[in-house]
Order: C-alpha cells, then structure tokens, then sequence
C-alpha cells in the first residue's frame, strides 16, 4: 500500500505536549497516513521518555516512528532531514502541542491537492487563548496572498503571517525546487 501523507511532528523541549497532537492524529477519518515524531537533541528527556511515548502509541498507528536526533540541528535541518524520510506524497508538519481542527481535517487537505493540481496549500489557524479564539491570519493579510507585491512588502515590514503548522506541500516540490535553505 502506498502511503499518501506523512504526518511529521516536530519536537524541541516539549516533548510533554506531544500526546495532544497524537491523539489529535489518532481522531482523523483520513487513515492513509504515517506519523514521524522527530525530537530535535531536547536536553531535558531521557530515552526513557521517548520509550514511553512509543509504547502507547507504536500500535495506534498503522505507520509511526518516533526519533530521538540526541543534537540540536535547529528547525530548518531537521524539517529537511524528515522531509527526506517522509513516504508520503503529502506532507503535514505540526509541532509538538499542535492539534488538527476536527476529525475531518486531514481529510480535507487530502481533498484539497486531488481536487486542485497545487503544490502547497495553507490555512487559517486558531489559538485558544483563555476563553478566546483568535484566528490568523486577518482577513486583509489573507487578501495579500493573491498579492504578491503587497504580500512581500507586507512580509518584510510586519513578519510573516503563513504559519508552518497549517502549511501542507506536495513532496514533488522539493523535488522540483530543494529542500528549505538551511542558512536561515
């Protein structure tokens, strides 16, 4: 069977918050999918820790891995290094604490690269803050993406609005284009 989207979850001293994403894969209708968990040389665990953490989840998952890199490679190489790994030909970053919407969710990224011949998508992303929700991004800096004089220029001023955690590619456009530039 060929997998259709890997699931790459990020982790860098939070490893404490990463069963809330798994269980938040765990709920997804979507099952054509493989989970890599990447510590990147968090100082503050123990194998044991990680040995945990597979336990519970290693039957879960009809594809799971979890690994402990024991260095610090920074986000940038890391990403690249489970990009490499990745079966999928969808790939969906999250980090640790990261939680999909609702159980539909990665059903809906799938739909959106079958129905449309694109290469990344991205989306609105929520956080609870208190009793709040706030969403991002804004209406106007959504407006922006169809923009793209006023996107870089918005970018350069303000920060980048597209978060990583809600920004889905095609494996073929590192293919096409390489992986992220490590110098950043």
């Amino acid at each position: 069977m060929n997998i259709e989207a890997t699931i790459i979850v990020m982790v860098y001293k939070n490893l404490d918050q990463v069963r809330q994403t798994l269980d938040s894969i765990k709920k997804q209708t979507y099952s054509n999918y493989e989970v890599i968990v990447s510590d990147d040389g968090s100082p503050n665990y123990t194998q044991e820790d990680f040995d945990k953490i597979t336990e519970q989840y290693k039957n879960e998952f009809t594809y799971f891995k979890l690994i402990n890199n024991g260095i610090n490679r920074g986000t940038v190489k890391h990403f690249n290094s489970l990009i490499k790994q990745a079966k999928g030909t969808i790939i969906c970053p999250l980090s640790s604490g990261d939680q999909f919407y609702n159980e539909n969710s990665l059903q809906e990224i799938m739909n959106a690269f079958d129905q449309e011949d694109k290469l990344i998508y991205t989306s609105k992303r929520m956080i609870k803050k208190e009793n709040n929700i706030e969403y991002y991004p804004s209406l106007y800096q959504v407006s922006l993406l169809d923009q793209s004089n006023h996107f870089f220029e918005y970018i350069m001023k303000y920060g980048n609005f597209v978060s990583g955690a809600s920004t889905y590619y095609k494996k073929e456009i590192f293919d096409k284009y390489g992986l992220f530039d490590e110098k950043y």
